[in-house]
């Protein structure tokens, strides 16, 4: 994961200045900030993200269409080939007994010829009684009588046979086309496949980084590491050298009324600062409460550990977690551990107090460690790992664990139009990325039925929206601004369809309610209707469709759920279209590559399983590029994922090898047990009784 880059002698030149109480707004770093914001910024708007995700959203209707024109193609195919063999076996039939019948004439006529007539009895009735004279006619009448029963059955045998090579011809004739269709398809794969070629190299171009610089980029952070480690350990050298006795944090907390050998710390305008201290002897030293140092050391400790949502240690953190085991009792989430610890005025931050940051959309979102010289501490998730980081912007508040929590105060909450963690963005509800807005709020729905899947319901053969199962009257906006038109088709009931302009519209169907009108402009979150059951439905649902030039295309692309964060997936890029610096090597599987915070908790988790079993975790596949999915997706389309949905493509999901697939196995088991506290899930569908067992597959976090 790219990192802002920091020079190993400003690196030691800032850490120098470590437990040196500095004012948090220094122009330096105000300018350093905004540059690297606006690089960062300008990185992303280089992809071009709309356009990609357009014309991914087209490659993915084109490959479910053509997975379906294909599977059609070779069920007639089948079909043809079924009725050839089934012609074949009459028509073989049909000749052995036209054989057996012709073989049977002949042999009677040969018969009559040499031995004469032998007839059966009822033949004998007839002719009884007839004269010596009459023998010609009498030998007449049963050569007349036989030789039409004969030519009865072989002319029969003629009509079958004639029949079997007219079914065999008309077969073949189908199967000529089924071929000829499974050959168009083929090309429309070729097509689409070179298509997806061209999408990729595109977002490849766009990216500026490379591998060179991520590399750069990792060492400055090692570097960064181990001069704040050292660092710290020189600190507490001069402690022991000059003699300090750490004091409690009660001893610290009122500056009139210090223990011998310290003196007051003031910042401005000489006002005394609690919970710190200066020793008497060396007026340049700090010295901090035993449990704060105690804190700091601690979380030092656990550098390089990877950043895991929701980790609370020991192998993997989030930033809530990294400062809950650092001072333990707060809360182990950001708001948690402001409302439980004491906020101090933000120009006397001092080593070891909270620095927490937040927006108005998500609110208190991380929460890191001051370490002094605008570095903290924190399991960071751009970082995705335990690092130290300067500080990414000016903090919203700092608080002071050493202290009483003194008057309660609540953390803010935002206004819900974005989703943050520990310094991550999250793509989900509200307006995403390409500017639409989930058409029912987050928590109001399930998901019943995806873009793509095939079924009699459908009348294309497939499901060409996202079904919001919900119940009847529950609120439905709109996803987008633009201009509204209303029909009654059958299927839908009430359907609303909003123009977007430039070709993109998105319809809303089976409302149970409509509040808008013909022609009327809204408001991307304006409210147009409600949840209902009209039409063909099997259950209340809002059924919703994106479509570009008349195309259907995967909603959650553009609403949040193409990706585990969002629609774009994590930071900005598509699924399958993640440039691989962005990406980490796995350290047990070289070649592998995952997400930088999926890799580090994946290497942990094989390092736990070396310990365990003795041997390296085994590993098949990990980040899937589009292309690969393209190619896969060519040769098996009716097995694989439709390129751009799979979750390989996320760079957080792994294949693994050496008796993990087989769910009855130890090492199965072991995994089952000990994965998750690591970050990593085996999805309910891969279960044994899930929808597609799958024991070899396992995820970072939950994407499924």
């Amino acid at each position: 994961m790219s990192i802002r880059k920091l020079g190993s002698v400003a690196t030691t030149a800032v850490l120098a200045l470590l437990l040196a109480p500095l004012s948090l707004t220094s122009p330096a770093h105000a300018e350093d900030t905004s540059r690297s914001a606006s690089r960062a910024g300008a990185r992303v708007e280089s992809l071009d993200l709309p356009h990609l995700q357009m014309e991914a959203a087209k490659l993915q209707a084109g490959f479910v269409r053509a997975s379906l024109e294909l599977e059609q193609a070779r069920l007639e195919l089948a079909a043809a080939q079924g009725e050839v063999a089934d012609a074949e076996v009459r028509a073989e039939r049909a000749q052995a007994t036209a054989d057996r019948e012709s073989q049977n004439l002949a042999t009677y006529v040969d018969t009559l010829y040499t031995q004469g007539p032998s007839m059966d009895s009822g033949l004998m009735v007839l002719v009884t009684g007839l004269t010596h004279d009459d023998t010609m006619w009498r030998e007449n009448l049963v050569f007349e009588q036989v030789t039409s029963d004969q030519a009865t059955v072989v002319e029969r045998a003629q009509i079958a046979r004639s029949a079997a090579i007219a079914l065999q011809a008309e077969a073949e004739k189908r199967q000529e086309e089924a071929d000829k269709a499974e050959a168009k398809v083929q090309a429309v794969l070729i097509d689409i496949s070179e298509r997806a070629d061209q999408v990729t190299a595109a977002a490849e171009d766009s990216f500026q980084d490379n591998s060179q610089e991520a590399e750069f980029n990792d060492v400055q952070q090692s570097a960064r590491n181990k001069a704040a480690g050292s660092l710290w350990r020189g600190y507490q050298r001069r402690l022991r050298e000059d003699h300090v006795k750490l004091p409690s944090a009660k001893a610290l907390r009122d500056p009139r009324h210090l223990p011998p050998g310290l003196v007051a710390l003031t910042g401005k305008h000489k006002a005394r600062i609690p919970g710190v201290a200066l020793s008497a002897d060396n007026r340049a030293l700090t010295v901090l409460p035993r449990p704060v140092v105690t804190a700091v050391t601690s979380s030092l400790a656990e550098l390089a550990k990877p950043y895991v949502a929701g980790g609370l240690g020991p192998e993997s953190y989030d930033c809530g977690g990294l400062v809950a085991a650092a001072y333990p009792g707060r809360g182990s989430t950001p708001a948690d551990l402001f409302e439980h610890t004491r906020p101090v005025p933000r120009d006397t931050v001092q080593v070891g107090d909270l620095v927490f940051f937040a927006t108005e959309g998500a609110g208190i979102h991380h929460v890191g460690i001051y370490l002094g010289g605008e570095l903290m501490i924190a399991a960071d998730g751009p970082a995705s790992q335990v690092a130290v980081l300067p500080l990414p912007e000016k903090p919203y508040a700092v608080t002071r664990p050493s202290l009483p929590v003194g008057k309660a105060h609540d953390a803010p909450t935002g206004d819900g139009t974005e989703q943050m963690t520990c310094g991550s963005q999250l793509i989900a509800g509200g307006v995403t990325t390409a500017g639409m807005v989930s058409p029912v709020a987050p928590g109001e729905f399930t998901f019943s039925s995806r873009f793509g899947e095939p079924g009699v319901h459908w009348g294309s053969g497939f499901h060409t929206g996202l079904d919001f199962a919900a119940p009847v009257g529950t609120p439905v906006v709109a996803a987008r601004e633009g201009t509204v038109s209303i029909s009654h088709p059958d299927w839908a009931g009430n359907l609303v369809t909003v123009d977007h302009g430039n070709g993109l519209t998105t319809t809303y169907a089976h409302l149970s309610s409509v509040f808008v009108k013909p022609g009327q402009e809204v408001l991307a979150g304006q409210s147009i209707g409600a949840v209902g059951q009209l039409g063909n439905t099997t259950g209340p649902h809002l059924h919703f469709e994106v479509v570009i030039l008349g195309t259907p295309v995967d909603p959650e692309l553009f609403l949040g759920g193409g990706g585990p964060e969002g629609s774009a997936g994590w930071g900005g890029f598509l699924n399958g279209m993640i440039p691989t610096t962005e990406l980490c090597g796995l350290e047990s599987a070289p070649g592998q590559l995952l997400r930088c915070d999926a890799a580090r908790a994946y290497d942990a988790l094989a390092r736990a399983y070396r310990g365990q079993f003795g041997s390296e975790m085994c590993i098949t596949d990990s980040y899937r590029t589009f292309a690969s999915q393209v190619t896969t997706f060519a040769n098996k389309p009716g097995l694989a994922a439709v390129p751009g949905t799979s979750n390989h493509g996320w760079a957080l999901a792994v294949d693994l090898c050496g008796g993990i697939e087989d769910p009855a196995s130890a090492e199965h088991a072991w995994l089952q047990s000990t994965a998750p506290a690591f970050g990593w899930t085996h999805p309910e569908w891969a279960e044994p009784g899930g929808g597609r067992p799958e024991p070899w597959h396992w995820e970072f976090g939950n994407i499924s």
